[in-house]
Parts: structure tokens; C-alpha cells; sequence
């Protein structure tokens, strides 16, 4: 059943107001037959309606994939690195309604005219969700989706949504179903790509008390034997971490690094004092 052009009828009374008709087409919708597009509907009325928790639920539900995992070709390739180049070094940006607003303008007409060009859309999908039109970037992300699922941004993009429904609710029950999400969905984008240095951090942080501690020495020894230089505050981050669990080796093994990107450090020598005592 398509419901892309459903029709609410308008009931011009002065007390029937936006929200009402909102509450009604949502209770319509809830009412149909599970389906993508259902979903996905779903997601954009509760959005329209503020309850950004069962927008996102109704979005993650719509993330069935149609085509399974499409080739890339190789100009869409050579586009999408470039584009992701600058996506990844700009991506703590402080001001990243430029770089979202930026991405747009030099890549949307480009996936207009090549609509099949899936792995560059992921990109927009990002540049929207940042500028927060998040209608479009449940659109863009869903097109993507749909023909990539098995894809970098794929896996970031869930992960981040379910950090978001984790901060949401007050249920620890729920709350541990989002970590796991979380957690799961931030792995498997570091098995496709392991330059993200802002997925080692969320790992580490929602990793489960059973799982941190070999979670946390996998971590630090993938980004000292491939030398990903993370942040100094995300360097102070894994050795405050490491020394938690009492995990010496790794810590100064992590330290050394550390050393050779911030040799001026005050917090990395402060820490060093802990570590070597």
C-alpha cells in the first residue's frame, strides 16, 4: 500500500488543531501493516509531532535491506573519496553547519545526476542530520541503505542513533539494549573503516563492565600499531581508562605513543607519574 500521498481530511473547526490531526495520522498510521514505508512515515509524523524517541524507533525499523550490497563504481569511488577526505578531517569542526552546508553544495547535484551513486548519498545523509533537516536525512540515509547496508556509514550512522535513543530514556533496560546497539553497530563501521577515531572513544565508553577490559587493550593496541593519532583530550580519555582497570602494559605501551604526538603534555605527564609508580 503506498501512503507517500495519504491524505488526512481537514477538519476546518476552530478546535481541531495541527497537533490533533498530527496524533490522528499517527494512530492511522500505526494501525497499517508493518512495512518500510510505513516506517518510515511513522518516523516523519512523530518528528512533526516532537517525539524525536519514536521517530528514531520507527526509522531504525524502516532499515531493511532491499538489493543487498551494491558494487561501487569506479568513478562514484573516486568522487566519494574526496568527499570523505573531507568529511572525516573536518568532522570536530567546530562550526559543522559550514562543512555540512559546504558537502551539499558540491556534492548534491552530483548524486541528482547519478542517483544510483549510494556510498556519496551516506554523505549528504550526514551533512543533514548535522544541519538537523533530519526528514532529508531520513530520506538520503534510507535510499543508501536500501542498496548498501553493509557499508562504513551505515554502521556510524545506526550507532549514533541508538547513542541518541540511549540518552532519551531513564529505562536502565532499554538504555542497556541501546548500548548494546551502540556498541555493536560501532565495531562492525571499525572492521569496514578503522580511521574514525571518535568510534574508539564511544567503544570504550559504552562498552559493558564484562567487555571493557578487552575491548579497551583491542582499542589502544589498533591505534598504536596503526598510529591513529587521536586528540589529546581522547589520549588523557584512554590512559584515565586503562588506569581504572589497572592495565599497566597497554597504558604505558599507549603512553609512549601518546609521548611522541603531545611531547609537551602536562596531563600526559601528570598521568606517567600514575603509571610508572
Amino acid at each position: 500500500m503506498r501512503i507517500l500521498k495519504y491524505l488526512f481530511p481537514v477538519v476546518l473547526l476552530s478546535h481541531v488543531s495541527y497537533g490533533d490531526i498530527l496524533k490522528e495520522k499517527i494512530c492511522y498510521l500505526r494501525s497499517l501493516p508493518p512495512s518500510q514505508e510505513v516506517y518510515l512515515s511513522l518516523a516523519k509524523a512523530n518528528l512533526q509531532d516532537q517525539n524525536h524517541q519514536e521517530a528514531i524507533e520507527s526509522f531504525l525499523k524502516s532499515l531493511i535491506p532491499q538489493y543487498g550490497n551494491e558494487s561501487v563504481s569506479k568513478e562514484e569511488l573516486s568522487i566519494y573519496e574526496e568527499a570523505f577526505d573531507f568529511y572525516q578531517k573536518n568532522y570536530c569542526a567546530e562550526d559543522m553547519v559550514e562543512v555540512s552546508n559546504e558537502i551539499l553544495l558540491k556534492y548534491k547535484k552530483i548524486v541528482d545526476d547519478h542517483p544510483n551513486y549510494f556510498a556519496l548519498n551516506y554523505l549528504l545523509a550526514a551533512a543533514y542530520a548535522n544541519l538537523g533537516q533530519m526528514e532529508n536525512y531520513f530520506d538520503c540515509f534510507l535510499r543508501s541503505y536500501k542498496h548498501l547496508p553493509d557499508h562504513f556509514l551505515a554502521y556510524k550512522g545506526k550507532a549514533i542513533l541508538h547513542l541518541k535513543l540511549f540518552g532519551q530514556s531513564a529505562d536502565e533496560s532499554y538504555r542497556e539494549i541501546q548500548r548494546e546497539r551502540i556498541c555493536q553497530n560501532a565495531m562492525r563501521a571499525l572492521e569496514l573503516y578503522a580511521g574514525d577515531k571518535s568510534l574508539y572513544r564511544l567503544v570504550v565508553t559504552f562498552a559493558s563492565s564484562k567487555e571493557k577490559r578487552p575491548l579497551l587493550n583491542s582499542v589502544l593496541q589498533k591505534i598504536i600499531d596503526q598510529n591513529i593519532m587521536v586528540s589529546r583530550e581522547d589520549a588523557l580519555f584512554y590512559l584515565e581508562q586503562a588506569l581504572s582497570l589497572n592495565e599497566i602494559l597497554i597504558a604505558k605501551k599507549f603512553l609512549g605513543k601518546a609521548k611522541q604526538w603531545y611531547p609537551q603534555s602536562r596531563g600526559l605527564t601528570k598521568l606517567q607519574a600514575s603509571i610508572e609508580r
